[in-house]
């Protein structure tokens, strides 16, 4: 019986798109774990998160960590770095910041409007280079109280993001 392939890439232009079954995913910084527990689903990658919003054509600029439009968020990225938010095999806890991302938030529970969720992480064959993934889209659930983390005291509530299956 043969084994499925771990990993089938191909490439068009600069990004790549790879599939896998599951996999986790660890970083350490400054002395802390972050670990990204990935959905069983093709994930794209890219450079950077710059070249994800010029692929998507999202709107902003591609600095600013969660976007929305009139419908609610359209698009967030975590840096695993920080160790802020939590990672989970079907869902996210994302960390808002305040007041007015839980309204864009709540926005997107009213109208339906999916979140296409990306995070950073260091390349297998060369950890010292980070790629952009795309995590894929996810629903609104609802908010839960955010784990503590050093340096985001204030803010206490997180986005619970699950993932949509097509």
């Amino acid at each position: 019986m043969k084994k499925p392939a771990a990993r089938k890439a191909s490439t068009h232009r600069s990004m790549t798109v790879v599939k896998k079954q599951h996999s986790i995913m660890k970083r350490e910084v400054d002395g802390r774990t972050a670990s990204i527990a990935m959905h069983p689903v093709p994930v794209r990658v890219f450079r950077n998160f710059q070249e994800a919003c010029a692929h998507y054509r999202f709107p902003g600029l591609h600095r600013i960590g969660t976007v929305g439009n009139a419908n609610g968020v359209v698009r967030s990225f975590s840096n695993p770095a920080h160790c802020k938010d939590k990672f989970l095999k079907q869902e996210v806890h994302y960390r808002i910041k305040d007041a007015n991302y839980r309204s864009k938030f709540e926005r997107n529970m009213e109208t339906g409007q999916l979140v296409r969720f990306f995070t950073k992480a260091p390349l297998k064959e060369s950890p010292r280079q980070n790629r952009c993934l795309d995590l894929g889209l996810f629903r609104v659930a609802g908010f839960v109280k955010a784990e503590p983390a050093a340096g985001y005291a204030h803010q206490t509530e997180a986005v619970r993001l699950i993932w949509a299956a097509k």
